[in-house]
């Protein structure tokens, strides 16, 4: 018979059966789309989350240089043809003063606060020279009144700095005010450097303020090359008003200058997220090894931070194993049911000549058919629900995140083929097991022969399950000692280390699952029998359901107790492995966290943090003290914090505190 005639058989076997066949779909189609969803979800969040923070973040790393003036046209050269980096920017760190014009170069304005003429000062501020391009990527940092651009002669300044002008100046300073301005092309670096003349400024007049900023806390290189009292107490200065003369001057004075760089996004994930940081660190250690006179930082943290957390969430995903194989297992039993129900079909097929190779070939193609209808109606449903998990929010539906998730769904290539083949080999090789052993048994005749073949098949069932406990035992075992290697030599909770742990899972839920299977043979075997009596000394009245069972060996609630006990064992694990998961990484969270809000302003009495500590819902207060000193003849800012209200809060990493 052609292959075209089973085919059409089987086809029109299973409309003849739908019912039945619609279980076995169903069972297929939702163990796999509720695995299968989680994996989706958490790759799709992952890739848009990851992303997304290198797209808007302003740069992930910063080049200084003791000898800048030699290397960075070097430097610069090497960033152009270097295809890890999209785009790099140069900035300069100086000083703006106001009020300067009718002041003499031997005018005594350093310290700021120890000038010549304190009724009629100097102002001097912090000065960050750049182009328009760098204020772009670092205008998320800032809330601004008016334009964040220096574009036509502008300039912006932060509000604490336009506070300190009005007072200087002695008139209002808005949007749009005209002022003089003079950049310095040399730092002052001792303490007999105080005239008005060491600077050899720059001066610029009639320049329009364009904007007045606040600071607000990001997760930027800009935070890590500044300080918050340079942020908050500055001014931004078009580094394209700057001559080639004059930026030569500074460069040759040693005004501080740095070289911001911006990756690639495709080539920092072209070999996927886990080989980003390593590709950082690749690029640091070249631009190192071929000027040793640099130095690079990178902003790697916040990337390890969401690479660490999306591993986490990884875990989350073993968890949906208990559910696929709960499916699995169902399907196996929902198949047994129908193969038991057609035996009179079966006896019906043999009556019109069909063999035995024939029989088993028809039934393997009906069950294949309903198998892959019911996976790919599964990986269709996997998609949609990918989407919808995350749509679904405390306002509703969002059809934005719907599809948005659902047009950039990433898929792990590993984890939709073999979890699809796994469950057509399971229940395909049950299907030629079942039918097999259905058909031979047919042809057996002789009791005798029949009970030895049992008694020898049982034998061999047996072996094979000691045998598989066994296996799986000491595969558990050295997975185990692998992760706990793995964990002692690293600091962070890394891919791999999520891969292991999702392995001992695994291997530990299949080790369960035998198990379960052995313990059900011993109820069914050995327990099961002896109950009849226990039960009837402690209930006086006989229960037919369960006396009758209890008698029947073959009959002895098998099914049942395994199916109870193996899902009920699987749940239980899954859910106490999940929650005490989830508890960990929230109090990890929270300990790495540090504070959960951090104040800045202005100096206050140190009682305050009394008056804060009265509100409700806050636990504990970390003020900080803050203080200028000399060492000799250099400036410090020294910090102040009570070490142990420090440590007690948490580990204090740098989204937190710097």
């Amino acid at each position: 018979m052609k292959l075209s005639r089973y085919f059409s058989i089987a086809v029109s076997n299973i409309f003849s059966h739908k019912k039945h066949m619609l279980f076995l779909a169903f069972g297929i189609t939702i163990s796999l789309s509720i695995s299968m969803s989680v994996s989706i979800w958490s790759n799709t969040a992952e890739y848009l989350a990851i992303n997304d923070y290198l797209n808007k973040q302003d740069y992930q790393a910063y080049i200084l240089s003791t000898r800048f003036s030699e290397e960075f046209p070097l430097m610069k050269e090497d960033l152009s043809s270097n295809q890890l980096v999209d785009v790099y920017d140069n900035i300069y760190a100086s000083y703006g003063l106001f009020n300067y014009e009718d002041k003499s170069p031997s005018y005594i304005c350093w310290p700021e606060d120890q000038q010549q003429q304190p009724d009629d000062p100097i102002s001097i501020t912090n000065a960050i020279v750049a182009t328009q391009e760098t204020l772009d990527r670092i205008s998320f940092l800032f809330q601004v009144n008016g334009e964040f651009s220096t574009k036509n002669n502008g300039i912006v300044i932060s509000w604490q700095q336009a506070q300190e002008l009005k007072e200087v100046l002695n008139r209002n300073i808005t949007i749009g005010s005209k002022v003089n301005v003079s950049i310095a092309s040399y730092m002052p670096t001792s303490i007999y450097e105080n005239t008005l003349g060491i600077f050899q400024s720059f001066s610029f007049e009639s320049f329009t303020i364009n904007g007045i900023y606040t600071f607000q806390e990001g997760v930027s290189i800009t935070e890590s090359i500044f300080s918050m009292d340079v942020l908050t107490d500055s001014i931004i200065f078009p580094l394209e008003a700057i001559t080639s003369y004059q930026e030569q001057q500074m460069i040759d004075n040693k005004v501080p200058s740095m070289l911001l760089v911006k990756f690639s996004r495709e080539a920092l994930t072209s070999e996927g997220y886990d080989n980003i940081i390593d590709k950082m660190n690749l690029f640091s250690e070249r631009i190192k090894a071929r000027y040793p006179y640099s130095y690079v930082f990178l902003l790697e943290s916040p990337i390890q931070a969401l690479l660490t957390t999306y591993s986490h969430s990884e875990i989350n995903i073993v968890f949906m194993f208990p559910v696929l194989l709960s499916g699995v297992l169902l399907t196996i039993f929902m198949t047994n049911i129908i193969v038991e129900s057609r035996k009179d079909e079966i006896n019906l097929y043999r009556d019109r000549g069909a063999d035995t190779k024939q029989l088993i070939l028809l039934f393997f193609i009906e069950f294949l058919i309903t198998a892959i209808v019911g996976i790919i109606l599964g990986l269709i449903l996997a998609f949609l629900l990918a989407g919808i998990i995350p749509a679904f929010s405390s306002t509703g539906f969002s059809f934005s995140t719907f599809s948005q998730f659902f047009l950039n769904a990433q898929i792990n290539p590993l984890m939709i083929t073999l979890i699809p083949l796994g469950i057509l080999l399971i229940v395909g090789g049950y299907v030629l097991i079942k039918i097999y052993r259905l058909l031979k048994g047919k042809n057996h005749n002789s009791n005798s022969n029949d009970n030895s073949r049992k008694k020898i098949e049982k034998r061999i069932f047996i072996g094979i399950n000691i045998g598989i406990v066994i296996i799986i035992a000491l595969a558990l075992v050295f997975t185990i000692i692998d992760s706990i290697n793995q964990r002692s030599s690293t600091g962070n909770f890394s891919y791999s280390n999520t891969t292991s742990a999702g392995y001992t899972f695994i291997l530990f839920c299949l080790l369960l699952i035998f198990i379960c299977e052995g313990i059900s043979w011993l109820m069914n075997e050995k327990i099961l029998a002896s109950l009849k009596a226990i039960y009837q000394r402690i209930i006086f009245i006989d229960s037919f359901f369960l006396v009758n069972n209890f008698n029947r060996k073959k009959k002895r609630l098998s099914s049942i107790s395994f199916v109870l006990i193996l899902i009920s064992s699987i749940i239980v694990t899954s859910l106490t492995y999940s929650a005490t998961v989830s508890d960990n990484q929230k109090q990890e969270q929270l300990y790495n966290q540090g504070a959960d809000l951090r104040i800045i302003s202005q100096p206050i009495s140190y009682s305050f943090k009394n008056n804060l500590s009265r509100i409700d819902g806050i636990n504990e207060i970390v003020p900080i003290i803050k203080a200028k000193g000399l060492i000799t003849y250099e400036s410090y800012t020294v910090y102040g914090v009570d070490p142990i209200t420090y440590s007690r809060v948490g580990y204090w990493k740098d989204s937190s505190f710097s």
